[in-house]
């Protein structure tokens, strides 16, 4: 039977600790980065305020952070950023956007990325 023995000194041992935090940091940070940026589209926002049921079968609630959207599955956590401010909103999206926007958004969600103004639409950024 061959044996090999392999002689580990402090300084190999804090090497390798130190490689395994910098592999762990990089793989974690790359992860973290796709995951936040896993997809970007970028076009208009505009407010909806209509429906008793949502395609999810929620109520509509014009109060909540939620939205529609045409090719967003239902359930999916969106950040909406307003583009000319830079306010963002985390909303999901619980209802099918049949109109000409990337989103449509409740009263909430446009008060929020953008406070006092016309609230009818926004050029807006997603990231999901």
């Amino acid at each position: 039977m061959l044996t090999r023995s392999i002689r580990i000194n402090k300084s190999t041992i804090g090497a390798l600790s130190i490689s395994t935090a910098l592999m762990t940091t990089s793989l974690v940070g790359l992860v973290g980065v796709e995951a936040a940026r896993a997809a970007e589209d970028c076009g208009t926002a505009t407010y909806y305020d209509t429906g008793d049921v949502t395609s999810s079968g929620d109520p509509f609630d014009p109060g909540a952070l939620t939205a529609a959207s045409s090719y967003i599955p239902n359930g999916t956590l969106v950040v909406v950023r307003n583009v000319d401010r830079g306010t963002e909103v985390t909303v999901e999206v619980n209802d099918y956007n049949p109109g000409d926007g990337i989103i449509d958004v409740t009263p909430a969600v446009m008060e929020a990325l953008d406070p006092g103004g016309d609230n009818l639409s926004l050029d807006v950024c997603l990231y999901y």
